[in-house]
Order: C-alpha cells, then structure tokens, then sequence
C-alpha cells in the first residue's frame, strides 16, 4: 500500500507524504512490532506481504547519524591502535550500505517500508520544463526516483538536474529539505519514493 497525495503547503508547494533510517534502527523496529501489525496476510507463494509502516522517504538527520557513527567509530578505533579493526569498519560499513541500497526493493515490504514497485503513467506528453531533483549519499530511494526520471525524461524531453544536498545546510534551509528524495518542478514538489505516473503527472501540469 502507498500512502500520500501531494498537498500544497506555504509558499505553494507540493509534498508527497510518502522515511529512511539506519539499517540497524530499522531492523530494530521491524523486530520490535508484532506479527499481526506487520503482515498483511498470506501471499499464495506463502511469503508474508508487509504493511507499510514508515513512510518512504529518507530523513537527512538519520542520514548524517549515520555518518556520523561511521567516520566517529573510524576515529575511535584508530585512536585506540587498533588499526585493523579501523581498516576493517572502513571497508565493511560502506559496502554493507551499498548492498543495502543495492537490494532494498527487495528489503523494503520487510523494514516497514512497503513495496517500492513502479506505476506507469496513462499518458505521456512532451514537456519542456526544468526538473530538479534533490538527493543524498546513503539514500536508498534516490536510485529508484532518478531511475524512473531518466526514463521519463527520454519520453518527455525536459530539462533534469540532480543535486547532491550531502554536503549542503545552505540549500537544505533555504529550501526547507527534510528529507529525500525531493523532486521539484516550478513551485511544487513530490517527496518520497515517488512512481512514474505521479512524476509525470506532475511534470506534465507545470507551465513550460
């Protein structure tokens, strides 16, 4: 199940509610809930089919802890001597985020997040508008949405810009960025894991 719609909010922007913690955290909570509050009953293959429970859309401060975490334990383990150990977190945490990222449509229904699946638009048009697209290292959602703009973008010719907000408190307040990914077009946005056809519904009523 999704859940949101885009709402406008002052000044006249659009949110989707459609969020992204730590890989820890989150098993944290999917173990913690019970069975009947994350299972939505039987798929016929005999695998549970979970409920979505978290929105879809990843909180930069979950991803700055995490960040935070990774480059304080490098430090501590370093100053400790222990260098192996320090060599050894520097290498697995990173490749164990990028396998994360790299199969969460698969781990998604099974984190509290639902299924990520796509939704083909009814109808594309040509539109020449420009997109923005505001993403950020260690979010599992920003492939899936870039990957479906790319996509759009063949059919619909508009103008696309991906911005790493990483690194970028200025650009996060000033364009009040809490989470990723955001996608803005004109004076509205869609935030979250958002399908093809609500991307091209809302390319496709900006003015070009």
């Amino acid at each position: 199940m999704r859940q949101g719609a885009i709402e406008m909010l002052p000044p006249g922007i659009g949110v989707r509610n459609n969020q992204c913690v730590g890989l820890t955290a989150l098993a944290a909570v999917a173990l913690s809930l019970p069975r009947d509050r994350m299972t939505h009953g039987l798929e016929q293959e005999g695998t549970w089919n979970m409920k979505q429970l978290l929105p879809q859309q990843c909180p930069l401060p979950f991803l700055y802890l995490s960040w935070v975490v990774y480059i304080g334990g490098t430090v501590f383990l370093a100053a400790t001597g222990d260098f192996a150990l320090a060599g050894l977190w520097l290498i697995v945490l990173p490749t164990a985020w990028w396998l994360y990222v790299r199969w969460f449509p698969d781990l998604s229904p099974h984190l509290g997040y639902g299924r990520v699946d796509d939704e083909a638009p009814t109808a594309i048009a040509p539109h020449q508008v420009r997109v923005t697209m505001y993403s950020s290292l260690g979010c599992p959602f920003c492939p899936l949405v870039e990957e479906r703009l790319r996509a759009l973008q063949q059919e619909m010719g508009f103008e696309l810009e991906r911005v790493d907000v990483t690194l970028r408190p200025e650009l996060l307040r000033a364009k009040s960025i809490r989470s990723v990914p955001v996608v803005e077009v004109g004076e509205r946005r869609l935030v979250g894991a958002a399908t093809t056809r609500e991307l091209a519904e809302l390319i496709g009523a900006a003015r070009g």
